[in-house]
């Protein structure tokens, strides 16, 4: 393979206890199972179809009721939506640097980008024993379903019984993208560009913390400005961004947690972030199935939590811009490019932000038509009007009525009955 893939991948090395792991059982992989294709095309749509019938069986009602083996839980968030939405965002993202610039993104790369992006969530361990939230088994799990990845893309063979993926090639590539993926096991609240607290959830092995630090006492408006905006430069040029993951590996990390944001429709980013309350907070999941026998008491907590986590999206929002916007400027594969700047303003674009956004630009004083940015502003909206309507009921003492608890709990995705 050529492009994005086939490079070294500078200083973003596999861990040797894993590399020695799959080593000792590659011998067994290739003398286990094969699947007969006649190209690698073939062999692509066939592992596509395994992998959604995985996730499908694994993590829906689908696959409880059929009382599949392969069955592991119900869940609202990782489920085959969510990976077959990483895996057209991952598309997309190939599909647009190749359009530019065909030396770095090959065919080869946009098939191996489709079969690592549908299948980084295929494990999802968690802790469910110590409420009242799931604890994943964060890093584990994208191992193992790199694993279960590099296993599956083993097994197919040409017609003259040669392997039709390079297994050596695949395992790095999995490993390292998949990788990238990981979620911070802290996420920092902290202070945005803008003034405004946030929920900053970066991707270590590819972005660091952007906090930027507190201001002086006694700036003026215009003075604070300033500030911030050299602050965010200077920051910027010192940034230990991971330049060298691969197209593939930014491609996936960005749509996995970017992705919706992109959306043309609000709903998919809204969506989405109450899915995730729901999968993690598994105390109140478990409590609304009795939802009218829940206390005045407890009404009031879920009530906040609810409307905590809501503001709390929109933060994570802005700081998910700030992190695309770093990881695609510094990418060394795309600075490489004689097309490197028409690279990242199409990537911008197609990720809905406009072509000459920037980590220092103020969203709040432009009126672009940018789904990124109207995505925030959506969810900075509802998370208010939620909180003028039913702040008040956030109060122990409240005495939150049925069809006031029913509504709020609705707006999260929940379905009373």
């Amino acid at each position: 393979m050529r492009g994005c893939g086939t490079k070294e991948q500078g200083d973003l090395s596999i861990n040797k206890k894993t590399m020695n792991q799959f080593e000792e059982s590659q011998n067994t992989q290739e003398q286990g199972e094969k699947i007969v294709v006649n190209s690698r095309e073939d062999a692509v749509s066939k592992i596509l179809d395994e992998f959604r019938k995985r996730l499908r069986e694994r993590f829906t009602k689908e696959g409880e009721d059929k009382d599949s083996p392969e069955f592991k839980e119900v869940l609202d968030f990782h489920e085959l939506g969510h990976s077959e939405g990483v895996m057209e965002w991952t598309t997309d993202f190939l599909e647009e640097v190749r359009s530019i610039d065909p030396s770095l993104v090959t065919e080869e790369d946009i098939d191996l980008g489709k079969v690592e992006s549908l299948g980084h969530d295929l494990v999802q361990e968690a802790k469910t024993d110590t409420p009242p939230m799931r604890q994943r088994a964060r890093g584990a799990n994208e191992e193992a379903s790199a694993r279960e990845v590099i296993a599956e893309m083993a097994k197919y063979v040409l017609p003259d019984g040669k392997p039709v993926f390079d297994i050596n090639f695949v395992t790095r590539s999995a490993l390292r993208n998949i990788a990238l993926t990981v979620p911070t096991l802290k996420p920092n609240f902290a202070k945005l560009p803008d003034g405004s607290m946030g929920l900053e959830m970066n991707q270590p092995d590819l972005t660091p913390g952007l906090s930027v630090v507190e201001p002086p006492k006694g700036l003026g408006e215009e003075e604070l400005v300033g500030w911030r905006e050299q602050q965010l430069k200077e920051l910027y040029k010192t940034v230990e961004t991971n330049k060298e993951a691969s197209l593939i590996g930014l491609a996936i990390a960005s749509a996995d947690l970017r992705g919706e944001l992109a959306s043309s429709d609000p709903e998919d980013f809204r969506k989405s972030g109450d899915a995730e309350f729901r999968e993690l907070n598994i105390t109140i999941t478990e409590e609304v199935k009795d939802w009218r026998n829940i206390t005045p008491e407890r009404r009031a907590k879920i009530v906040g939590a609810i409307l905590g986590w809501k503001k709390v999206q929109t933060g994570f929002a802005k700081w998910q811009r700030l992190h695309f916007i770093t990881s695609v400027e510094q990418n060394s594969f795309i600075n490489q490019s004689d097309k490197s700047e028409e690279i990242k303003k199409a990537l911008f674009k197609k990720f809905g932000l406009p072509e000459d956004d920037a980590v220092f630009v103020d969203i709040n004083k432009r009126e672009d038509d940018a789904n990124f940015w109207n995505n925030i502003k959506l969810s900075e909206q509802r998370a208010k009007e939620l909180e003028d309507k039913f702040g008040k009921l956030r109060d122990e003492n409240s005495q939150v009525g049925d069809e006031e608890f029913k509504e709020i709990l609705e707006s999260i995705g929940y379905q009373p009955s």
